[in-house]
């Protein structure tokens, strides 16, 4: 959701860092239209089949900063990375290519599954 949400604040700044984002955040017009694309987001996620959303630990925050830094990783795709050893899934379908370094994830590309 935070790069959906930094994603779409990209549209009101060129220099956008989270600073920007907080001050952005601020106008009512640009945070309801922005936040709109996060909504959308999370209603498209609740009519996925199949798609359990855990919660995030303790453990696994600790263990998103050793896996985030041992395969250079922003630290969103690290807590997911993180959540996908807890939970011993192999699997995930995406299109960031950083998951590729992982040796023991098998990296569905979405772009084929969308063709």
């Amino acid at each position: 959701m935070f790069k959906i949400l930094m994603a779409e604040l990209s549209n009101y700044s060129q220099k956008l860092n989270i600073w920007v984002a907080k001050k952005l955040l601020k106008n009512e017009e640009i945070r309801a239209k922005v936040y709109e694309s996060v909504e959308e987001y999370i209603n498209y996620l609740k009519y996925l089949e199949n798609l359990d959303i855990v919660e995030i630990t303790p453990r696994i925050s600790f263990l998103s900063i050793e896996l985030g830094s041992k395969y250079g990783l922003l630290t969103s795709d690290a807590y997911h990375l993180a959540c996908m050893k807890e939970h011993e899934i192999k699997s995930i379908a995406t299109d960031d290519t950083d998951f590729k370094k992982v040796e023991w994830v098998e990296v569905i590309d979405v772009r084929k599954l969308l063709q």
